[in-house]
């Protein structure tokens, strides 16, 4: 509802679109559902139980948009439709041929379609690879005697230790069924950044974007003005996103964005000069914190490592209130330039605009065909 741009940049935004969600779970169909009246929501899932607990959900909050299907993703096509947006977080990875599965879900989208993808980070999930390598030295039956003793393990782990999360209180037990999901899952397939080229591209489909590019981005990171910095601020955008990963070591999932081949990835919309092609919108989920004269603006979407934009508080208020005026970043340079007239105006504004760009705090879309 507050991403269409993240997933169709060259069009208008519009509700009543027909969405699979490919292993809904227990709330993923219904969330979307709910944020989504108008929309068309098939939501499958190889288990029962969790259908049921979707089913009663959507009954009681009376939602007649979402239909349910007990069906493995790799069967897909049994559905006999097509899809406008196709969700498949957390599934892939637990298949016995992730390519096989991605080519099933290709084959339900529209030419024009989009997928919202997530898979296992390879690096940052270092310390969850560590304990399950554990428990199966120790030979660990899968019941929920094991995962109890695991979630008491998990509290007494050292500081430092690969798995301790920094924003999580150490003391406080992990859920039952997280413990079974990170330590017991009989299949867990992990990615790196090349990992996940190689997935989309042996599936025949194109990368679009990934869905939060801050920690992919050098602007947003502790590199960016550093010798370092320049250097990965060169490589080419597939090599970048490598190294950053392993720069950052922090990367838990990679959330990412496939369409077919044909459509215009966001590298080829956005980037350079084409900038000035584009819409500008505050992103939904941006806040603000000020200090005197400087104010940063930071995304509210995630705990840890925030991407954040720091400027002057006049110049960067008056950026994000031509931002709600519905013109290009062009426009608005050339707006700039008529009111107050500065050679270096033009360059701060497409600097600014591309930093935030990357940090998630605004949006960017294609100014509508007439």
């Amino acid at each position: 509802r507050d991403s269409w741009s993240l997933y169709f940049p060259e069009e208008p935004a519009r509700p009543d679109i027909d969405i699979l969600v490919a292993g809904c779970g227990t709330r993923a169909g219904v969330m979307m559902a709910a944020c989504m009246p108008e929309a068309r929501i098939t939501a499958v899932d190889i288990s029962e139980r969790s259908l049921s607990i979707s089913e009663k959900t959507a009954r009681q909050g009376g939602m007649q948009n979402i239909e349910h299907r007990l069906l493995a993703l790799e069967d897909v096509g049994d559905l006999a439709r097509t899809f406008d947006l196709i969700h498949c977080h957390g599934v892939l990875h637990h298949l016995a041929d992730p390519v096989a599965g991605l080519r099933a879900l290709a084959s339900v989208l529209k030419p024009e379609g989009a997928m919202s993808l997530m898979v296992y980070a390879r690096y940052g999930r270092a310390g969850v690879y560590m304990l399950q390598d554990l428990g199966q030295e120790l030979g660990l039956p899968l019941n929920e005697p094991t995962a109890e003793m695991l979630q008491e393990m998990c509290s007494l782990l050292p500081d430092g230790h690969p798995f301790r999360s920094p924003d999580k209180d150490p003391q406080e037990l992990l859920p039952l069924a997280e413990i079974m999901d990170l330590f017991m899952h009989p299949r867990d397939v992990s990615y790196d950044v090349a990992g996940v080229r190689e997935l989309v591209e042996s599936a025949g489909m194109s990368f679009h974007r990934w869905i939060a590019q801050g920690p992919y981005a050098v602007s947003c990171s502790p590199y960016a003005g550093s010798r370092i910095g320049a250097h990965l601020s060169a490589l080419p955008a597939w090599e970048r996103a490598g190294a950053m990963e392993l720069l950052r070591g922090t990367i838990t999932t990679h959330d990412f964005v496939v369409t077919h081949r044909g459509r215009a990835t966001a590298e080829e919309l956005f980037s350079g000069a084409r900038m000035l092609e584009a819409i500008p919108s505050q992103a939904a989920h941006v806040g603000l914190e000020e200090q005197g004269e400087l104010v940063t603006v930071f995304s509210r979407a995630t705990l840890r490592e925030r991407p954040a934009v720091t400027q002057r508080k006049s110049d960067l208020g008056a950026l994000f209130r031509a931002f709600t005026q519905e013109r290009t970043i062009g426009e608005i340079i050339e707006q700039e330039q008529r009111d107050s007239p500065n050679e270096h105006l033009a360059r701060w504004v497409l600097e600014t605009c591309r930093a935030l760009y990357e940090a998630d705090l605004i949006t960017l879309r294609l100014p509508s065909k007439p």
